[in-house]
């Protein structure tokens, strides 16, 4: 994944570029509207249950479960550096929706330890098969974003049977199977250990500029600061040993083999897993859909939830 912490010398750029000219302007505020209050209320548990869940190699998740235990079932992953939190605006709709959704922190991230095995995205995936399997999903929507579409390939890549048994559809968000191994790729895992980063995230003054540049057009100061509280957060070598498994992960022939009603939405402005990268996914996945987003970057549910919720449903019913 292209590294956070390229932008961090042209954030002040970027965010005078992005409050420039009339028409940019009139971009910004169309994303705004998007928006409700509702969205702005990042509290990270809806009502419902909090499961906690210890992997065989000894990671503690934190799970939550909520909405009606008998509607539809939606599974959400969150991100790289961030929390079941991220999903908050989309898991609402949900669950107003009539829809059981079940989230949880990835292993190293929220609430989450990590285990013995180490952070890889195989552990990711197969963090969720037990999820699954512990909590009985069935005929579920299971949606990914960013590491979390990652997890989700992972999890349909060593479990196959469960994945075409339990899983109904595919919902992948900002995200890619392959192509992230580059320079600059290379270089991220030590420099997201770096710890000014961490004074840069926990400072109100400067935390903004920290995840500005991950979004599109637009970006609501709540989300912002989510975005910032969750990477420091994440300890620093959780941060470095997931950005080294970007690099070196393909799950090509995993998304070749996906036989599901798949959505896959990108940002038009998403520069870590770029809109190419989703392209390259719909090309593999057969009768995959795919939406490009304009004016979004990379943090669709937390950009774009009333689409990305609709796009869940679409295939929860």
């Amino acid at each position: 994944m292209q590294d956070r912490t390229k932008w961090l010398l042209t954030a002040a750029g970027v965010a005078a570029a992005a409050s420039a000219g009339y028409l940019l302007y009139r971009r910004n505020e169309n994303r705004k509207n998007l928006l409700t209050p509702d969205d702005l209320n990042l509290r990270a548990d809806l009502p419902g249950d909090r499961i906690w869940l210890q992997t065989v190699d000894g990671a503690s998740l934190l799970v939550t479960r909520s909405g009606p235990p008998d509607g539809p079932t939606v599974v959400l992953a969150h991100c790289w550096t961030g929390s079941r939190r991220v999903w908050a605006p989309v898991a609402r709709r949900l669950v107003r929706a009539g829809c059981n959704v079940i989230r949880w922190d990835q292993r190293g991230h929220g609430e989450s330890s990590t285990g013995s095995d180490g952070n890889t995205i195989a552990n990711l995936g197969r963090d969720l098969a037990m999820i699954v399997e512990q909590l009985d999903v069935r005929d579920a929507v299971l949606a990914g974003h960013s590491m979390g579409g990652m997890t989700a390939l992972s999890f349909a890549t060593q479990y196959p049977e469960i994945f075409d048994e339990r899983i109904r559809a595919l919902v992948l968000v900002d995200t890619a199977g392959y192509g992230l191994a580059n320079p600059l790729s290379r270089l991220a895992p030590q420099a997201v250990r770096a710890a000014w980063l961490d004074r840069v995230a926990t400072t109100p003054a400067t935390a903004r500029s920290l995840s500005r540049p991950t979004f599109g057009t637009w970006a609501a100061e709540d989300h912002l600061q989510l975005m910032a509280h969750d990477f420091a957060n994440t300890a620093p070598r959780v941060r470095e040993d997931f950005a080294a498994e970007f690099s070196r992960m393909n799950m090509r022939a995993a998304m070749q083999r996906i036989d599901k009603p798949t959505a896959i939405i990108v940002g038009s402005m998403d520069i870590l897993t770029p809109a190419r990268l989703s392209r390259a996914m719909h090309s593999d996945i057969k009768g995959s859909t795919l939406q490009v987003v304009a004016g979004q970057g990379h943090e669709g549910p937390l950009e774009s939830p009333a689409l990305v919720a609709n796009t869940i449903l679409s295939l929860a019913r």
